[in-house]
């Protein structure tokens, strides 16, 4: 069992109803006790009394049950960090607050004529001014189709939490002397309380407020407001049913996702059941571009990998700062040839050791519990194995670490991380500096194999070096990632308010989360550009128009992914989608004729709708 689904059963009373994520085999039906909520092929989202899971993990219909993980916003908090890598001197830190803008803080080349029109930006994160004019248009109507805040009170179907509010909604509300206290929707109240606001800004403001424009300034907006997880933030669960509302917001038209979130953990090669879904959602839903941040993570020293011989031993030593009230874990991925003995220890001296499918608990002196070490047998989305050690909260500060041996031995290699603490960055749990690698430092849900990975670079520099903190790959299972680069430094955008009286502002902020949106923004004009067209062809566009990496870059290649985003030039090799012939069908290529697209035929301006139903 999984040791996230191990300690969701342990965490509280047996009658109470928990979220989850299953992989249901292939035409099975959902086992009894399981409430489906948001499917995308063969994985969904359900709910289920948490005495009830283990008999549904071993249900004969289950491939996988999973607890949700707990994702966050990325930004380069570097700034607030006292453990993390510090900016050299002179390095702005988290923002700066209503700066003037500068002539490359410009997004939109000149003379586009594409907009975004027609088309929808859809953002899922935290925080949005949902009043800022860069939202609005001319006559002060909203842009937005819908707003789902996740944290509020309410049941709407099917989630059964948090507040829907649509655009006949958001308007009321905008003409109101108090637009935030008429919707009971301030973006003040968020640990992130700009983030979403700042991302959105940079792929679709319009400028009005005196800015810079977004990318797709005339884009139509979905914005999820993710929560209530752990510290407010989101969780992959919260993440999927997002996902399946702006699907079905969107009624049909083409959508560029933005999710500029992360943490450090997961296996990463792209198998975690929510890249699985996202993936099936690409391939299965036409018009759906899915853009995500690789993370800020590169000097942070929270990977570490190598290769262990059979007979030999490794030590995996790590520095809790001080105590915190969020769980601290690290990870280790191996393959599932191989069998290794996993030993914890604890700054006290004490020791915990778990064979292969087996689980240990350390305890100090007095035998109070400080953390649980579990050794999972081939996780059945990938086969390969699993050590997990999770500190409880509280655990003492100090020196900790993991020794793992081979016992058998077949491949040898191994992959660790210590999750991100986005409840408590000050805590934030650091391998030593000379045994972390900078290298596959991906955010655990951008390794998919559909999704575009966006890392970051310094626009406003005239080398256009890569950022200082930009995460890179490979993936676990040898992929490069990020795909591509775009501006992620000190980027200029819109900023939330405390209250609708303040003047309408803008900040700069620094992250792959401003990365990505670019690219979002840039996806948007292509889909006008291209019209109805495969995702796959809007890819291979936006691949073939990159520009070289910088030459400061050279010796960083892997960092830039295949290049650095080129908006006019993608554009144009969009246009020249349209030459498409009449009659082939743009979903597979082939003639529309073919039997696989007479069941959907994407020339055709009257295709249905997807239904509004559970099931995408």
């Amino acid at each position: 069992m999984d040791p996230g689904l191990q300690e969701l059963i342990a965490g509280g009373g047996p009658d109470e109803v928990v979220a989850v994520i299953v992989r249901l085999q292939p035409g099975s039906p959902p086992p009894p006790g399981l409430r489906l909520v948001a499917q995308f092929g063969d994985v969904a989202t359900g709910r289920a009394a948490r005495g009830a899971l283990a008999t549904i993990h071993g249900h004969a219909s289950v491939a996988s049950l999973k607890a949700p993980r707990v994702y966050a916003g990325e930004t380069d908090v570097s700034a607030r960090n006292p453990f993390a890598d510090r900016p050299p001197p002179g390095e702005p830190g988290l923002s700066e607050a209503d700066p003037a803008p500068i002539d490359s803080d410009t997004r939109r080349p000149e003379d586009l004529a594409e907009t975004g029109r027609g088309i929808v930006v859809a953002v899922i994160d935290w925080g949005i001014d949902f009043a800022h004019p860069d939202f609005r248009n001319a006559d002060g109507s909203t842009r937005l189709i819908g707003l789902w805040d996740q944290r509020a009170d309410g049941v709407p179907a099917p989630y059964g939490y948090g507040r829907i509010h649509r655009r006949g909604e958001i308007d009321r509300a905008l003409r109101s002397e108090d637009p935030f206290a008429t919707l009971s929707y301030r973006p003040s109240e968020s640990p992130q309380p700009s983030h979403g606001t700042h991302v959105l800004g940079i792929a679709a403001g319009n400028g009005r407020a005196g800015g810079p424009q977004g990318v797709a300034p005339e884009a139509d907006m979905i914005f999820v407001h993710l929560g209530p997880g752990l510290g407010d933030l989101g969780n992959s669960v919260d993440l999927l049913e997002a996902i399946h509302f702006v699907v079905r917001a969107a009624e049909g038209r083409p959508v560029a996702l933005n999710m500029s979130i992360g943490r450090h953990a997961g296996p990463h090669d792209g198998t975690l059941l929510i890249e699985r879904a996202i993936d099936w959602l690409i391939v299965n839903r036409p018009g759906t571009v899915v853009v995500q941040s690789t993370g800020n993570y590169y000097s942070r020293n929270v990977h570490m990998e190598g290769r262990l011989r059979e007979g030999h031993s490794e030590r995996l030593p790590f520095e809790l700062p001080r105590s915190d009230a969020h769980p601290a874990t690290v990870e280790i991925w191996y393959k599932g040839t191989d069998r290794f003995v996993a030993r914890a220890f604890g700054p006290d001296g004490g020791t915990a050791t778990a064979e292969l499918g087996a689980n240990a608990v350390l305890r100090d002196r007095e035998g109070a519990e400080l953390a649980r070490l579990y050794h999972r047998a081939a996780d059945p989305n990938n086969g390969d194995n699993l050590i997990a050690l999770v500190l409880r909260p509280m655990a003492p500060a100090g020196r900790w670490g993991i020794e793992i041996t081979g016992s058998d031995v077949a491949d040898g290699r191994w992959h660790a991380w210590i999750e991100r603490n986005a409840g408590s960055p000050a805590s934030q749990a650091v391998f030593a500096p000379g045994s972390a690698s900078p290298l596959a430092t991906t955010g655990s849900i951008c390794n998919a194999m559909r999704t575009i990975a966006v890392g970051a670079y310094d626009a406003h520099d005239p080398d256009q070096p890569i950022a200082r903190f930009s995460s890179t790959g490979p993936t676990r299972d040898g992929r490069r990632k990020p795909l591509l680069v775009a501006p992620g430094v000190r980027i200029l955008s819109v900023r939330s308010r405390q209250s609708v009286h303040e003047p309408p502002g803008y900040v700069r902020m620094s992250g792959t989360s401003m990365a990505a949106p670019h690219v979002t923004g840039a996806i948007a004009l292509m889909l006008e550009a291209a019209g109805h067209q495969p995702v796959a062809a809007i890819r291979n566009a936006l691949f073939g128009a990159l520009k070289p990496a910088s030459p400061a870059g050279a010796d960083q290649a892997e960092r830039w992914g295949y290049g650095v985003l080129d908006i006019a030039a993608a554009v144009a090799a969009a246009r020249r989608l349209r030459a498409t012939p009449e009659g082939l069908c743009t979903r597979h290529g082939r003639s529309a004729k073919h039997r696989r697209c007479q069941s959907w035929n994407m020339t055709n301006p009257k295709r249905p709708k997807p239904p509004a139903s559970v099931r995408l």
